[in-house]
């Protein structure tokens, strides 16, 4: 992982939150982050790209949520 690409926490974990719009205006949204051994990642192409930071936070929660078994 990229340090200064950093900007979130998952579960005492670093990761990343990111937007990214195309030329076309199409949106997607992603949150990343890693373990010891995994690494994971959830993607999100918004029906409502104009609110990026409550898509992140979902996805974040989402992210939180995961446990590893």
């Amino acid at each position: 992982m990229i340090k200064e690409w950093v900007n979130i926490e998952v579960n005492g974990q670093p990761g990343t939150a990111k937007t990214a719009r195309d030329a076309s205006g199409r949106t997607l949204v992603t949150v990343g982050w890693a373990n010891t051994r995994k690494l994971y990642s959830l993607q999100l192409q918004p029906l409502h790209p104009e609110v990026h930071a409550a898509n992140q936070a979902k996805l974040l929660e989402i992210a939180r949520k995961l446990i590893e078994t």
